[in-house]
């Protein structure tokens, strides 16, 4: 029993932490977000992921 519950909640966590989502911003909103932070002169932003 003990063991069984533990397979399960594994398989639960793992099951949900593969979500494949779609992106709910847009790459013109994750480089103002960067921009916003980043004060200084950092140059070029190139966003590589969005999730």
């Amino acid at each position: 029993m003990k063991k069984s519950t533990i397979i399960f909640i594994i398989l639960f966590l793992l099951a949900s932490g593969c979500d494949n989502s779609d992106a709910i911003i847009s790459e013109e909103q994750a480089k103002t977000v960067v921009i916003e932070h980043y004060t200084g002169n950092i140059g070029e932003v190139k966003i590589i992921w969005v999730s």
